[in-house]
This record gives C-alpha cells, sequence and structure tokens, in this order.
C-alpha cells in the first residue's frame, strides 16, 4: 500500500512575490497580505494541474508497507524528474533507519525502486522516499495566467456574484497557457 503527499518548496525568485501581485492588484495597504500569498501559491497550483506539468520544485512523498519488495511509479513529465531522496525505514518497534542500498531504474515515463537493503532492520514495517521535480517551464506567459488567476481570487473572494453574470473573458488564463498545455500522446 503507498499513501503519498505533496509538498512545494516556494522559490521566490523565479515565482510571483506579494509585492508584485499588490501592485497588479493596485492594492497599496498590507491588510491583504496573508490572503494574497495563499493567492498566489493557489494560482501557481491551478495553473499547473490545468496544463498538468510540473511549475514549481516540488517533492512528492511516499510512505510504502514493507509488503512491497520493489516500488513503481509513473512519470507523467519525465523531463521534470529529479531525483530520489534517502530511503527510510521504520521497524515494528520504530526505530528508523536509512537504506544503504537501492537500484533505480527508470525507462522512460517508469521509475522502479527495488534491492533496497537497510543493514540492521530484520522486521520492516514501512519506508518512506522522497521524489523530487523540478520545473522546466515557467515563462511569462505562464506568470501572467498566473496574474490573471490571482486577480480572479481577489476580486471574487465570495462563492456566489449576486447582480452580475459571470463568464470567461476572453483571451483569458486558458488562451495564454494553452500551448504549454501537457498532452500524453
Amino acid at each position: 500500500m503507498v499513501i503519498g503527499s505533496k509538498t512545494y518548496t516556494w522559490d521566490d525568485t523565479l515565482l510571483i512575490t506579494t509585492d508584485l501581485a499588490k501592485h497588479n492588484l493596485r492594492v497599496e495597504h498590507s491588510l491583504d497580505d496573508t490572503e494574497i500569498a495563499t493567492f498566489i501559491k493557489a494560482a501557481y497550483q491551478d495553473v499547473e494541474g490545468y496544463l498538468n506539468r510540473v511549475l514549481l520544485n516540488q517533492t512528492i512523498n511516499y510512505l510504502v508497507d514493507s509488503d512491497d519488495d520493489e516500488f513503481t511509479f509513473t512519470l507523467s513529465q519525465p523531463e521534470s524528474f529529479d531525483s530520489i531522496g534517502d530511503i527510510i525505514g521504520t521497524s515494528t518497534d520504530g526505530t528508523k533507519e536509512t537504506a544503504t542500498t537501492k537500484t533505480i531504474a527508470f525507462d522512460g515515463y517508469k521509475v522502479t525502486v527495488s534491492n533496497i537493503v537497510f543493514p540492521t532492520i530484520t522486521d520492516l514495517a514501512s519506508y518512506q522516499m522522497s521524489i523530487a521535480y523540478l520545473p522546466k517551464l515557467l515563462n511569462d506567459c505562464i506568470n501572467q495566467a498566473v496574474y490573471l488567476t490571482i486577480t480572479n481570487y481577489y476580486e471574487n473572494r465570495n462563492s456566489v456574484i449576486v447582480g452580475t453574470v459571470a463568464r470567461e473573458l476572453p483571451l483569458g488564463v486558458s488562451h495564454i497557457i494553452q500551448k504549454h498545455k501537457y498532452q500524453l500522446i
């Protein structure tokens, strides 16, 4: 059994900062800074999900049941795959140890981790590993789509809009980033 979780590593040199977002929103006060920072992260994740591409540095952590002798996962974007971190095993008594040996096979879209050796653990309960991805695509078009998404989040903070008809703007977010959408063939 595998349980996974995704965590993002934010690198402000590549991303829209709170100050840039505030300038774009024409916000001159600091009352909404925390909310705007949240909108920035949500907008990048939203655009990333639409494109089905890795846009942000991210790590996926996996917890694997000890019954699995090898662990195989499929990459939707092999060009973004960076590395597999330390594999840490946990024994049934709670003792933790880092694997001293592992074999990693990369075959196009499929990665298999096998031959995992923990020298002193004899009764392995589970092990965990992290897989890092690095973005290969982050450009002005994508950031413009993120700006538009941040603006939408900021201006439409309620789930219901009264007194207007909502519709997508022509030449909006999807138009800007459609050409960057990753599609499996």
